[in-house]
């Protein structure tokens, strides 16, 4: 009888080889070349595994004690912050502009075209753009009100003029509402008062006369009417709104109160009532689904509003093509509006199931390796990757990153975004807590010209497995090897975890000078291990390779 001889191949050991690190997965499987843990990793020189970039620090000026928000106008910072004195000021290119008043630490920003808008106060600033700087302009109201008390109408052939306390409020074809009493005598009549409410447009401003079409009073006095005065009230109303936006040259807002959208007229945040049948007009849609406004976007396509479990999109280019479509879906998580961000035309945002993605049909999620229940979200772009600032169910705050064109996830540290703003391919936030990174509310930048970090405040952190080859039998790892290149400074050690043994160290060293390493790492028996690498420094993770044989299948 002949010998039963086992196969040559079933005595080498089998290999398996990671040249291609694919981010973060803290799912219960993780696949090769994923992490289920990680600190300050990136994507930026993918398939190798190697830290992020240092970020650098925006100069503040001395007197600023905690910044609040911060946008961009005209290639230029523009903050709202509050100062050593605890007074709110607003800031632009690093310039106190003493002018802009009434803000609070719940203003919000928005710009269009010249102006940059402060709401809920509903005020405004002109910024001049020159060839190569740019001047402070005249600060003002959105809104204007004022009561008149006897103040004097004038009825001609041509128009209507009325007197007020200040012309100053007002500018030619500002829409208008006139509400009161008018007190005058008809032509052959007797001194007589009438209630008015009149809506109409400025045809112009003279010192504190306000020229008006001359329907606007002739149909409620009567042709001949003499001695006319009026009392009551002249305003330029904004409704009181939220997630506001700037689209297509208009402002455009959200009001639970009424459930409607609002747009201003064209290029003119002052006026939202502005209706003559033309392209400029104003624009409002009220809506019919209950729930309050959670957020908005800008797509390319078109405007979005969302709510809690649908998105209201708005199509067109002008009042008399715009069309407004709802569609049911998972819609901004309320207390997540700042996490919305558009990158390579895809809208990101937080919903109540997680990070999803819109690009143009229906939003899904993204975020299914978070493996946890996260909300607050603030997101923010530097133009390739969005990042998005989440608070778990812990209370723990980390930054996730999406590299959006490869479809990775990395988790950096645990900064806080309080606001963020992107200039020049760089992402700037405001770090809302202080961690052992960086002192307390300062604005950081990622993508800096200059990077301001010490190599020591940027530790990093891999976590690979656990490796389960899927055999029936224990595993025997003849050998494992992790290849690296390091720069000068690099500090690294390595540490492994057999089935649910504790770390062990494995190998701890540093390079005084540009090098390559492999590293061995040789388990005992066991069923499933982890591999974890922590440093400081900048080093590329090239490979890990991992040798094993079957086992006998005795513990």
């Amino acid at each position: 009888m002949a010998n039963l001889v086992a196969p040559v191949t079933s005595l080498q050991p089998l290999e398996e080889r990671i040249i291609e690190f694919r981010g973060l997965n803290r799912q219960h499987f993780v696949e090769d070349g994923e992490m289920s843990d990680m600190k300050n990793l990136t994507s930026d020189n993918y398939p190798l595994l190697c830290p992020r970039k240092l970020r650098g620090q925006l100069e503040l000026p001395e007197d600023v004690a905690k910044p609040l928000k911060i946008m961009t106008k005209f290639e230029r910072i523009a903050m709202i912050a509050k100062k050593t004195d605890d007074s709110i000021a607003f800031f632009y290119d690093g310039n106190e502009v003493t002018s802009v008043t009434g803000l609070t630490e719940d203003t919000e920003m928005v710009a269009i075209n010249t102006k940059i808008c402060f709401f809920p106060q509903k005020t405004y600033l002109t910024l001049v753009r020159g060839s190569s700087s740019v001047t402070i302009g005249a600060f003002g109201h959105l809104d204007t009100s004022q009561s008149l008390t006897s103040a004097t109408v004038t009825i001609s052939n041509e128009n209507a003029k009325l007197t007020v306390t200040s012309g100053s409020d007002f500018k030619y074809d500002d829409a208008i509402d006139i509400n009161g009493t008018l007190y005058y005598t008809p032509s052959g009549g007797t001194a007589t008062s009438k209630e008015c409410i009149v809506s109409c447009i400025i045809e112009e401003v003279n010192g504190n006369e306000l020229t008006l079409p001359r329907e606007s009073f002739i149909e409620l006095t009567g042709a001949g009417a003499t001695a006319i005065t009026f009392t009551g009230t002249v305003k330029r109303e904004i409704p009181d709104l939220k997630h506001i936006i700037e689209w297509n040259n208009r402002l455009w807002g959200a009001s639970d109160d009424d459930n409607t959208i609002y747009a201003c007229k064209l290029g003119d945040p002052t006026n939202w009532k502005y209706y003559q049948g033309t392209s400029l007009d104003a624009y409002y849609a009220q809506q019919g689904s209950d729930e309050n406004y959670t957020g908005s976007a800008a797509y390319s396509a078109h405007l979005i509003f969302f709510k809690p479990n649908s998105m209201i999109k708005v199509y067109g280019t002008s009042p008399s093509t715009f069309q407004v479509n709802n569609t049911v879906c998972y819609g901004v998580e309320p207390g997540s509006s700042k996490s919305v961000a558009i990158v390579n035309d895809t809208v990101f945002y937080k919903s109540s199931i997680g990070i999803m993605a819109y690009d143009g049909g229906t939003p899904y999620s993204i975020s299914d390796r978070f493996n946890v229940k996260f909300g607050d979200v603030v997101g923010g772009t530097e133009g390739r990757k969005y990042y998005a600032s989440i608070k778990t169910e812990d209370d723990v705050y980390e930054l996730m990153v999406l590299d959006v064109d490869k479809g990775l996830w990395h988790k950096e540290d645990d900064a806080r975004f309080r606001s963020c703003c992107t200039l020049d391919g760089r992402l700037y936030f405001i770090e809302d807590v202080g961690t052992e990174d960086f002192e307390k509310d300062k604005v950081y930048i990622i993508n800096p010209e200059t990077a301001t970090e010490t190599k020591l405040q940027r530790d990093w952190m891999a976590t690979f497995g656990a490796f389960d080859e899927l055999v029936e039998d224990r595993k025997i790892y003849s050998r494992m090897s992790l290849r690296f290149i390091a720069q000068p400074g690099t500090k690294v050690a390595i540490y492994i975890k057999m089935d649910d043994g504790e770390w062990e160290l494995v190998k701890k060293f540093a390079y005084a000078g540009t090098g390559g390493e492999t590293v061995p790492i040789v388990p005992r028996r066991c069923d499933r291990f982890s591999i974890k690498v922590v440093g400081t420094g900048d080093c590329e993770i090239k490979s890990l390779t991992r040798r094993f044989r079957r086992g006998s299948g005795v513990k």
